[in-house]
């Protein structure tokens, strides 16, 4: 599961009824949504992160790129 959702991420995670083996999650912290709140969610359900990249689609916004696997 991808998701690029500009702050509703959580919200799509915590609202699913089964969670996908892999993840790429984009957080954003300027709409709300701490990276660190979306790395305890997935790890609280047994995901290991693989990997948290800084990613910047333009000059006035970064995100970070969260990517995790169940194992």
């Amino acid at each position: 599961l991808v998701t690029d959702c500009e702050g509703a991420e959580m919200s799509i995670l915590t609202g699913l009824d089964e969670l996908p083996a892999k993840l790429v999650v984009e957080a954003h912290d300027c709409f709300g949504v701490p990276t660190d709140d979306v790395v305890d969610f997935l790890e609280t359900r047994g995901y290991i992160i693989d990997s948290i990249e800084l990613h910047t689609p333009n000059a006035t916004r970064e995100a970070n790129v969260v990517t995790a696997h169940h194992p």
